[in-house]
């Protein structure tokens, strides 16, 4: 069992008693030591599964171990591993996971738990687990069967409580009041203790004791609750704490430093007794504060374990040398963190590449210029979802199959489909698709009913005297029907405001007469991001601020709708991954690209002043930067269109940062290709098989005909979509 593994992995494996932290760098094989350590318990120290918390973050994660560590198990037929009867024995008295009352997004979370190790999952997954049993200790009305509420769940419930209690929906937004909730949650901060410090504040005090009082009237935890009702009980009734102190004589977390504080206290009251608590985690790689994670967990974990044993994993599976030198000489100059020295065996590798290309065009030319087959071994990382589109929109001029991780193609996302729909019915009053999807968003109390009974009367957008007329007559009411006559003028006065605006002047009288721009901005991250992106919009609007206020909509939509259709591509073809960097923590690529490493992208304009913000971007850049295996693209520009203007851009301080013997700068007005690494790239080029006259078949462009050839690249006319630049390394098509 032991002998693929370092000494150092070893030696955490076959760790005895009293508490463990494992420091793992990127790339060391944590989840190796993890799994063997599991294992190890059950095969050689004969624990059995039931006495093991094994606790991850995802559902993934706690998969990936149970499979690793049971195929370490499966050798040994003596090993004590239960069968699903034997879980689901009432004597065993675990409960059956499928009698769970879950919503829709719940069972999803909640889903994979398999029976062998029967605590083995997430936090929120295990906490329900115990829950099932020991709520009604609580005495607080829940009864064993309680439902689980998600996100949107919860949402409703505090919007009932704003109707309920007339809280002003354009002063204060729901949503922002539910994640200071959560977050006070998190903190163990109960209603009673809950102290206000403004106006905004003083509206989730309010609401907060009345969201409980709703929870408990309907038998419902939410995703917070699992955690700190646990916590609760525990404090409350000792001797129930004190049964699954006794039960769990081994505790295993990954990721220790996402815990956030009621995660932290939990465990502690779990460990208190025994103390054979193991956690592994890398507090360089901790990306989640916005979450509510405290990666000063891990860094306080021997002032909370004075006897802990700490074992650093260095030595990386993953990158080269120069990759991880150019990572570690930027991470390193974060105030606060662990000490460790990673390393590689792979040899040096090539040296990391800063690029500095003219703009954001030229930025993506030069990613399809260095990416090479199979696709899938390149991802393109951005700081922001904004960034993506200007990558998406090379991607799909020249062909590149790709595939947005983590996240909605740009054209595909609710707030750019909302905002073209509000566009779409001011060009062509018949088009009832985006009417519909625009009626009632923002709200504006017209009901789904009033909804249903326009769907199947319009014939035109712009709602007419004679369709308001049949609705009426149905009986919509009042109300229903002041809130249409109050939108059917809106559309008017804004289809006025498209005869007279061209569409970079449209767009922000839209989004300000709707309602649609305080709708976005509610107070969260989340909210912020979606208004960068509609943002992000202006800027492709901005290629038509010189047309009449007509053409420049028309061209505008035009464009869109091509690219929207362009999107669609076969997911199982091989494509180039394009995603964020929080989004490519735990993933691992031959070639890595990241793209706008400027100031106010990485780090983040709302994270360069403050200190401790400032260290997460940093610890976010050394993430992205030790996902690649082989090759390090670092891009920056000299002007950037983003978020609807030009500005000049200034290379990321974290450049500076990095030591220059692991570093090649690069610099072409052009294509960020020097003369040399030209050389270098046409000498992997394969001879271009296609000539002028060639019929060719697109997987995605259809029948087409070859007019010219430039380079690499072929100019096809398509009889659907007419001409179109195509790299010929990388576009699915073939002669005919």
């Amino acid at each position: 069992m032991l002998k693929s593994l370092n000494t150092k992995q070893r030696e955490a494996v076959l760790h005895n008693q009293g508490p463990l932290l494992i420091l793992a760098g990127a790339g060391s094989g944590k989840t190796r030591a993890l799994t063997h350590r599991l294992a190890y318990l059950v095969k050689e120290r004969k624990i059995s599964p039931l006495n093991i918390l094994c606790l991850t973050f995802t559902n993934k994660a706690a998969g990936e171990m149970r499979s690793r560590a049971e195929q370490l198990l499966i050798s040994n037929p003596k090993s004590k591993i239960l069968n699903p009867k034997q879980i689901q024995n009432p004597k065993s008295q675990i409960p059956n996971p499928t009698s769970y009352n879950l919503s829709v997004e719940a069972r999803s979370r909640f889903a994979g738990q398999a029976t062998s190790f029967p605590y083995m999952g997430t936090f929120h997954s295990v906490c329900a687990r115990i829950l099932r049993r020991e709520i009604i200790h609580l005495n607080q009305g829940f009864s064993s069967n309680f439902t689980i509420f998600d996100e949107d769940d919860a949402l409703r419930v505090i919007k009932n409580i704003f109707k309920e209690t007339n809280i002003d929906r354009e002063r204060f937004i729901p949503e922002a009041v539910k994640a200071y909730i959560s977050r006070a949650k998190n903190e163990l901060i109960s209603p009673q203790n809950y102290q206000a410090d403004s106006v905004f504040t003083q509206v989730v005090a309010q609401v907060y004791p009345l969201y409980e009082q709703k929870l408990r009237e309907a038998n419902a935890l939410d995703f917070d609750n699992l955690i700190n009702k646990i916590i609760e009980l525990f404090i409350r009734e000792p001797s129930i704490l004190d049964k699954y102190q006794r039960l769990f004589k081994y505790i295993l977390v990954d990721e220790y430093q996402d815990t956030n504080h009621a995660q932290y206290v939990l465990l502690k009251l779990l460990a208190k007794k025994r103390q054979n608590i193991c956690v592994v985690g890398d507090d360089w790689q901790s990306i989640y504060r916005f979450r509510g994670a405290d990666f000063r967990n891990i860094l306080a974990f021997k002032k909370d374990y004075p006897e802990a044993k700490i074992i650093k994993l260095e030595e990386n599976y993953r990158s080269t040398g120069h990759i991880l030198g150019a990572a570690q000489s930027v991470i390193k100059n974060n105030t606060l963190r662990s000490q460790k020295n990673i390393y590689s065996r792979l040899g040096s590798g090539e040296k990391v590449r800063l690029i500095e290309t003219k703009n954001h065009q030229t930025e993506g030319e030069f990613i399809i210029k260095r990416i090479k087959p199979p696709l899938n071994q390149s991802v393109v990382l951005y700081r922001t979802h904004a960034q993506s589109r200007s990558l998406e929109e090379v991607m799909l001029r020249h062909g590149i199959p790709y595939r947005i991780i983590g996240g909605v193609r740009f054209y595909q996302r609710k707030e750019i489909k909302d905002v073209l729909a509000y566009l779409k019915i001011l060009s062509n009053p018949k088009d009832t698709n985006s009417l519909l999807r625009i009626i009632n968003v923002p709200a504006r109390g017209i009901s789904k009913r009033t909804i249903g009974l326009l769907s199947s009367r319009i014939h035109f957008g712009i709602l007419s005297h004679k369709i308001l007329k049949q609705v009426q007559d149905d009986t919509v009411g009042q109300r229903g029907m002041t809130s249409l006559n109050r939108f059917s003028s809106l559309i008017k006065e804004l289809k006025t405001d498209s005869q007279k605006y061209n569409i970079t002047r449209l767009i922000p009288i839209l989004l300000k007469k709707t309602g649609y721009k305080d709708y976005i901005l509610d107070g969260s991250e989340e909210g912020l991001a979606r208004f960068e992106n509609i943002k992000e919009l202006l800027s492709v609007a901005g290629k038509y601020s010189s047309l009449k206020p007509t053409e420049s909509l028309l061209s505008f939509l035009a464009e869109v709708a091509l690219l929207s259709d362009l999107d669609r591509l076969d997911e199982k073809t091989d494509a180039l991954t394009l995603m964020t960097m929080h989004n490519a923590k735990g993933l691992e690529f031959d070639n890595v690209f990241i793209a706008g490493t400027e100031e106010d992208l990485i780090p983040h304009s709302r994270s360069r002043d403050e200190p401790d913000e400032l260290e997460e971007e940093r610890r976010l850049f050394y993430v992205a930067m030790t996902r690649a295996k082989k090759r390090l693209y670092l891009i920056y520009t000299r002007e950037r269109l983003l978020w609807g203007r030009v500005d000049p851009r200034v290379p990321s301080r974290f450049i500076d940062e990095m030591d220059s013997t692991y570093v090649e700068f690069t610099n072409d007005s052009r294509t960020g290709l020097t003369n040399s690494s030209r050389m270098e790239e046409e000498s992997q080029i394969k001879e271009i098989d296609f000539k002028i006259g060639d019929s060719v078949f697109h997987q995605n462009f259809g029948q087409g005909e070859v007019i010219a050839i430039d380079d690499q690249e072929v100019i096809v006319n398509f009889a659907n979509l007419g001409k179109r630049r195509l790299a010929v390394n990388y576009a699915p098509m073939k002669k005919m």
